[in-house]
């Protein structure tokens, strides 16, 4: 697994890797192992995410608000990968922003986006304890309508095997 630019995988002149940079390989790791666990291993306990733009009209969400939100994604998305492109980092604000893409398969076919990722970070630089998120608001809207469109698929066929079981049941 490889982080681009190279920049980002070359020490500091002291040998030694900025915390932004550690940061941003533990959340390229977590997002290419692509879990719920991993996805939400290098926020704070309090951190909240913020989806971008706001003509998505999705809530900032806690923790446990992104689990429920991040769940279908990472059913619908197999294979996914995520490359960092560029990293900015401002350490007085203890924040930093990348710039990545993503790429997966779903059930109707490939699915690539770029995405912005704006990351402040607790003192120690180890968790996230804010994630702002901008998306290409146009593949996000036909990835959600895809995952809606699996959901209620399995629905259906969940209570049409339902159905079945309870009229053998019923014969028997």
């Amino acid at each position: 697994m490889e982080i681009q630019p190279k920049s980002l995988q070359e020490p500091l002149p002291n040998g030694r890797y900025s915390r932004y940079r550690e940061a941003a390989q533990t959340i390229l790791r977590a997002y290419n192992e692509w879990t719920l666990y991993s996805l939400l291993s290098f926020r704070d306990s309090h951190c909240v995410h913020e989806i971008r733009p706001h003509s998505l009209k999705i809530p900032t969400l806690t923790n446990s608000g992104y689990a429920k939100y991040i769940e279908p994604h990472i059913a619908g998305l197999k294979n996914y990968n995520l490359q960092i492109h560029d990293l900015v980092e401002d350490t007085e604000a203890k924040k930093m922003v990348l710039l990545v893409s993503s790429a997966a398969d779903s059930s109707t076919g490939p699915y690539n986006t770029e995405s912005t990722f704006i990351l402040y970070l607790n003192e120690e630089g180890n968790k996230v304890v804010r994630f702002i998120e901008f998306v290409d608001s146009r593949t996000y809207l036909e990835l959600s309508q895809e995952l809606k469109d699996e959901i209620i698929n399995d629905e259906d066929e969940c209570r049409h095997s339902m159905r079945k079981n309870f009229a053998t049941f019923a014969v028997n």
